[in-house]
This record gives C-alpha cells, structure tokens and sequence, in this order.
C-alpha cells in the first residue's frame, strides 16, 4: 500500500515527503472509537482516510492534519507537527472544535485582567487594562455605564453577595468601592503595593486584599480599617477562595501551592509541584477539589481529602500554552480551562470515571484571563477586550 501510495503520488505530480525507512500506521478515533471515512493529510496532502492508512514513514518535519466537519456547526480535528519521526502506531485522537458564540461583547476595554457578573446574573462588571470599570447590561448586550478613578490597569473585580457593591482593585496600589446602581465611588483605600486580588467575604462587610509581593490584608469595606494583616509567598502568581470562604490558596511562580486558614491567617498545607510557575487555580463548589493549571498548558486535578500521595486524580492535556484561568460549574458538573493559547476546553466530570473533553470553544484572539459559569452559560473573557458567552451542552 505505501508502495502504492508513493507511485500514485508521483505520477500525478503531488509532493512526496522524505521517506525515513518503515511504514507509518495512522489510526483515526473520536471519544474512544474508530472514525470513519476523514481525509488524513501528510503536509497538505492526502496520503489516505480514516479509519486507518499506513504509508511511508516521512523524515524531517511533518504535519498530520484531519478534519471533518459536522451538521451542528462544530468541527472534528486532529492537527500535529512532527520536527523528527513520528512513533507508529500513531492514534489521531480528534477533538471537537465549536466555534458557535452564543453572545459576543466588544467591551472597547484594550485587554481585560478580570470581571465579575452581579449575583442576579443580569450585569456585568469589567476591569479593563486602561484603569476603567465598565458595567454591561447582559441582557440588552449594552454598555450602561463607566466608573472612572484608577489610573492603571484594573487587576481585580469583584462584586458584594448582595450585589449592591463592586470592588476593585488596581496596579495604582487603591483598592476603589463603588455603588453598583449608580457608578458612584463610595471610598477608596491607598495601600502599599499594587492589588492582585480583590474579594468580599461571605458577609459581605469585609474585602480580602492580596498586594503584588503576596501580603495579605483583610479590610471593613465601610471604614477600610484593617481587620487583620500577613504575609504570604513572595512569589505570588495566582490566587484562588474556596466557595466556603475559608480557604485562601496562592499558586507560587516556583511551582507550589500554599493553603492558608483565612480565620486565623495560617499557613496550613502546601503542594511542592516544581516546574514552573502555577498559572491558575480553581475550588470545585463543594470545596474537595483543586484544578491547577500549568504553564506547559496541563491541568491537574487534586483530592484535597485523600492521602499525599493520591492527590492527584487526574491530568488533562491538549493545551498547546499556559492554562491561565480555570472554573468549575456550580453542580460540578463541568470543569472550564481557558489557555494563552486562545481557547476553551470544556471538561465533563462524571463522579468515579476520568474527566472527559467535550469540546474546544475557539474564536477568541487573545490570552484567556478569566472564565465562570454563570446557570448554563459560560462568561470568558481575553486580553482582546472581548468577552464571548458559550451555551453549556445539554
């Protein structure tokens, strides 16, 4: 058949790539099982189709590429460079790509560091790279306001449970407070350093403050008093607060993560994963699971309950960048990474199985900075200033 292959190749004139001695077997497959009748392309050309080809085995570099596309809108493909041999047996795993945006908003924000949607789940607040907060009617997809007053990048949002309050905090080191219904700016606190991460506690009388360089502080919103102040890792890169409200987990730029007990600020446990930095960090709503994404574009999964040795209890793959935001769904259901590498992948957790990718959402240009889940619908928003709202699958 490889003999075939190559004689048909040059007696039509198509390209032949350098033949590194044996025969190269593809086998195509989608979620576990065979896939039929897809062109497999070698380089841009076809060299055969799915289920299964086998055909020289090329030198140098290469490109395997599959697609097929389906009645939905969405698109099955395998897509991967080779700089060397490529191991055979080689199984084309095709995922499903979805570019179909239920609602896109150009926030004319330059990039966009955080947001945060209102507990009603009607408005949504943005903290764009130009030091403005901009507060978005969901259902009418308009701009309804602008809050004017940090002089840098926003870097965090956050809105009170009651939804009455915004916080914001930004790079010009003021942590700012503004009335949600009217843009007005209640107060604003001076702080030392610039702001990582802003947050109301459940109660929604006090803000948890991170600076730059990983001090923490927790303030009374009324009076901007600080309640309590620590220190934690100098090596600040990410942060994330458990759904209970008592759990502050800081991803370290050495490749650790740090627990600490918010009521009585104390360091209570610690990952020691080495490998660079932690990019992002994310609680499952019943407070047992810890998603922590990577820099090499994998996630992995941690049981907070089991023993050291089986934290662990699963790695996803198949970003090609950093992983730079994680979510979990509020049933637990989904897990959300958004990657500098420009998409989404969608993972469904079904309790006692291995996570499994439902989709890749593409259609953004830029950076993935956060991503929520908000009923069943999915908030992601990039370094493009845009934000794209994806429909969950049913």
């Amino acid at each position: 058949m490889a003999r075939r292959y190559v004689f048909a190749a040059l007696l039509l004139g198509l390209p032949v790539a350098a033949q590194g001695g044996g025969n190269l077997e593809i086998r195509c497959v989608f979620q576990g099982a065979a896939l039929e009748a897809a062109p497999i392309l070698l380089n841009g050309t076809q060299v055969g189709s799915c289920p299964q080809a086998v055909l020289p085995m090329p030198s140098g570099k290469s490109k395997i590429s599959i697609r097929v596309n389906q009645d939905d809108g969405t698109f099955l493909q395998y897509e991967r460079s080779f700089q060397d041999s490529i191991p055979s047996p080689l199984e084309a795993a095709l995922e499903r790509f979805d570019p179909r945006v239920t609602l896109s908003l150009s926030t004319k924000a330059p990039g966009i560091y955080d947001s945060a949607i209102a507990p009603d789940n009607r408005l949504l607040a943005v903290g764009g790279s130009d030091g403005l907060l901009r507060l978005w009617d969901l259902g009418a997809a308009k701009e309804l306001r602008v809050f004017k007053g940090h002089t840098k990048y926003i870097r965090s949002v956050a809105y009170s449970p009651d939804g009455k309050r915004i916080a914001s905090g930004s790079g010009d080191a003021t942590v700012r407070l503004w009335d949600a219904a009217s843009g007005k700016e209640l107060r604003s606190f001076k702080l030392a350093k610039s702001v990582w991460m802003v947050a109301f506690d459940t109660s929604g009388k006090n803000l948890l403050v991170i600076q730059l360089g990983g001090e923490a502080l927790l303030l009374d919103a009324d009076s901007g008093k600080t309640l309590k102040k620590w220190q934690t890792s100098s090596f600040l890169f990410s942060t994330a607060l458990s759904p209970s409200g008592r759990t502050l987990v800081v991803g370290r730029s050495n490749g650790g993560v740090e627990f600490w007990d918010l009521a009585n600020t104390r360091l209570v446990n610690q990952l020691e994963l080495g490998g660079g930095p932690v990019y992002a960090l994310a609680f499952s709503p019943d407070n047992r699971f810890l998603a922590v994404g990577r820099g090499s574009g994998e996630v992995r999964i941690y049981d907070l309950l089991a023993p050291g040795a089986d934290q662990v209890v699963a790695t996803l793959v198949g970003h090609t960048d950093a992983v730079s935001s994680l979510a979990f769904s509020p049933d637990g259901r989904w897990l959300a990474s958004g990657s500098a590498d420009r998409t989404v992948r969608l993972w469904e957790l079904v309790p006692g199985e291995a996570p499994r990718l439902d989709r890749v959402w593409v259609g953004h240009t830029a950076t993935l900075n956060s991503v929520y889940f908000r009923k069943n619908l999915l908030y992601t928003a990039s370094n493009s200033g845009n934000i794209l709202i994806w429909a969950l699958p049913r």
